[in-house]
């Protein structure tokens, strides 16, 4: 059964929460006070924690620190009545300090919106063993969907990024927010990455012998970045392609890019002069500024979709979206806008000069087959 944790000094909230938790089958432990809530994650870490972030004698920013300093696992939703703009950055703290911040509500609250996170994380419970998802690596089980990436003056295709997909057994495809957290868990996720980095060159070098050259984009975990075999795996998958092999870009995270900066650095570097790409993904919503990020050699950024969709929608969100072109350029960087769904928010990225965009407008993760359909259709 899993074991939710709720901290707010109002305790009638705390068991409107709590009521709803007990629909999704949670063992719930409810308290007032910070000096409780550090005894109950003594004894047994929650899985889930529900944090109001201002109560007398303290406030949740303490607490996220407490559970950084614990490396608590778990997941946590932020809860407040205090401005939506602070219960926005306490989030993008959380997840700096390495936290599962899965989302926040802000006070007063419907149902509706504490039921929908915690849909979201029973969802998240695996299904699944360590050795089921092995086998799936071996035996064909996990494939790759491609989304384009375009280049929103010239239209041109820039590449793509190949994107994981787990077929089961049944034929029902899971996606991956189901199945990556439990992979990490089990110490699968270089496995994975190898796994996803020889389908993504081998699709992509068949392309280019049939005349499509296109950079392909592969997200990689920091863990496995710094791991010593990964330079010399991907440096080997390509010297076997030869004069086919394609032209490779890695992604990494904002928040996992700024962990270890001088390890980072080297690494980074090496791929770089190898000639390997490199982007800086998600950027906005981890605890970074594009000075520091220059530091080490990206040579592209990602927004996130977060604010990109927003971008036509709220004054906020247009001002970070072009802020974060005029400065990426400034820097010699080049700017992705990920999320974009409508001809609006494309016209828009286009007057704010940004460079390339991805989203549902341009085309939809799709399966390599489908991807060449899609080739023709966007020339």
């Amino acid at each position: 059964m899993p074991h939710l944790l709720v901290l707010d000094d109002e305790a009638e909230i705390g068991q409107a929460v709590g009521d709803l938790a007990d629909e999704f089958g949670f063992q719930v432990d409810l308290t007032t006070t910070p000096a409780e809530f550090v005894k109950i994650i003594a004894r047994r870490e929650p899985d889930l924690i529900v944090l109001d972030l201002t109560f007398p004698g303290g406030d949740g920013i303490e607490i996220l620190r407490i559970l950084e300093a614990g490396r608590y696992k778990g997941a946590v939703i932020l809860i407040s009545g205090t401005d939506a703009r602070v219960l926005t950055t306490a989030r993008r703290l959380g997840v700096a300090l390495g936290l599962d911040v899965i989302g926040t509500v802000q006070k007063p609250f419907t149902p509706a919106s504490i039921r929908e996170l915690f849909a979201k994380l029973v969802a998240r419970k695996p299904t699944f063993s360590a050795a089921e998802f092995g086998a799936a690596l071996t035996n064909s089980g996990v494939i790759l969907h491609y989304q384009p990436v375009v280049d929103i003056k010239s239209r041109e295709i820039l590449g793509i990024e190949a994107l994981v997909r787990w077929v089961r057994p049944n034929k029902d495809v899971t996606m991956p927010d189901a199945f990556l957290p439990s992979v990490e868990r089990e110490g699968l996720m270089p496995a994975l990455t190898r796994a996803v980095m020889n389908m993504a060159l081998s699709d992509a070098s068949r392309w280019k012998q049939e005349g499509i050259d296109l950079r392909v984009a592969i997200n990689v975990p920091a863990g496995v970045v710094l791991a010593p075999s990964f330079f010399d795996e991907l440096t080997e998958a390509r010297r076997r392609l030869d004069s086919n092999a394609p032209r490779v870009l890695v992604e990494l995270t904002e928040t996992e890019a700024m962990g270890e900066p001088v390890r980072m650095m080297e690494v980074l570097s090496r791929l770089r002069l190898s000639g390997v790409e490199l982007a800086i993904d998600d950027f906005g919503t981890g605890y970074s500024s594009l000075v520091e990020l220059r530091r080490l050699p990206f040579n592209r950024l990602k927004i996130d979709k977060s604010f990109v969709l927003a971008c036509t929608r709220e004054d906020d969100a247009a001002a970070i979206t072009r802020g974060v072109i005029e400065l990426a350029h400034a820097l010699g960087i080049s700017v992705v806008a990920e999320g974009v769904e409508t001809k609006e928010i494309w016209n828009q990225l286009a007057e704010w000069h940004c460079d390339a965009a991805q989203g549902y407008f341009v085309g939809r993760p799709m399966p390599s087959d489908e991807f060449i359909d899609w080739i023709g259709g966007w020339n």
